[in-house]
C-alpha cells in the first residue's frame, strides 16, 4: 500500500531510506488521479520492498512544498527516484507506461547497492596527522646548532682544532688582494713584500719571501 507523505522531511527520509522511490503526485479533485489510483496501489503491493523499493503518494494540496520543489504542475504526475535522484517523470494517467517504467526501474534498482558503503576499519590518515608529521621533520634550532658544531669539529679534527669559516674567507680575500697589488705594481716583487709585511687578517704577517711575478 502506498505511503501518504505529510511533510517535506518525511519525503526526504523516504528518499534516503530506499533505492527506488515511485511518487504519485495527485489531488483529491483530479478525476484522472482517481482513475489510475487503483492501478498504482496494485503495482505498489506487487513490487514494494522495505528498504529497497517504496511507493508513496503526495497530495499537492496537503503538501504543496514538495510539489513545488519538483515543479509539479499537472496531476497526476509520477516521478521515479533512483538513489535519491530523479530518473523519470510521467505526466498524466497512462497505465501502460506506468507499468512499463515501474518494471524497468525495479530491475535497475535490483542492480544497485542496497545500502551505504562500509566504513574504513583502520584509523586512516587525516590532515592533522600530516601536519604533525611535517612538523616532526623540521629540525629544532638547538639541533641545527649541534649539527653545525659537529660538522665543524669533523672538518678541523685533522689539525687539532675547529674549522673557522670566517677566518678562512678573510685569508682568501687577503690573498686575492696581494695578487692584484703585485699584478698592477711597477715593482711587483717590492710591492708584494711590502704588502705581505703588513700581515694578513689575523695571521700576523706572511713569513718568507713569497711568490712574485
Amino acid at each position: 500500500m502506498p505511503t501518504a507523505i505529510l511533510s517535506s522531511q518525511q519525503f526526504a527520509n523516504t528518499l534516503g531510506a530506499n533505492t527506488l522511490v515511485v511518487v504519485d503526485f495527485h489531488a483529491t479533485w483530479c478525476g484522472p488521479c482517481k482513475q489510475i489510483a487503483p492501478i498504482f496501489e496494485q503495482l505498489a503491493s506487487t513490487h514494494e520492498k522495505k528498504g529497497r523499493v517504496a511507493f508513496v503518494k503526495v497530495d499537492t494540496d496537503a503538501c504543496p512544498e514538495v510539489a513545488r520543489s519538483y515543479q509539479v504542475t499537472a496531476m497526476p504526475t509520477f516521478i521515479f527516484f533512483l538513489s535519491g535522484t530523479e530518473s523519470t517523470r510521467i505526466r498524466g494517467a497512462d497505465p501502460s507506461r506506468l507499468r512499463s517504467e515501474i518494471d524497468r526501474h525495479v530491475t535497475l534498482a535490483s542492480k544497485l547497492p542496497g545500502g551505504t558503503a562500509p566504513g574504513f576499519t583502520g584509523k586512516g590518515r587525516t590532515l592533522a596527522d600530516a601536519e604533525v608529521e611535517k612538523k616532526a621533520d623540521i629540525p629544532k634550532p638547538r639541533v641545527i646548532e649541534r649539527q653545525a658544531a659537529a660538522a665543524g669539529r669533523a672538518a678541523g679534527g685533522a689539525v687539532g682544532g675547529g674549522f673557522d669559516i670566517v677566518q678562512f674567507f678573510k685569508n682568501l680575500v687577503w690573498a686575492i688582494q696581494l695578487y692584484f697589488v703585485s699584478l698592477f705594481s711597477l715593482e711587483p716583487k717590492k710591492s708584494a713584500e711590502e704588502w705581505a709585511g703588513q700581515g694578513g687578517p689575523g695571521v700576523g704577517g706572511v713569513k718568507g719571501k713569497g711568490r712574485t711575478l
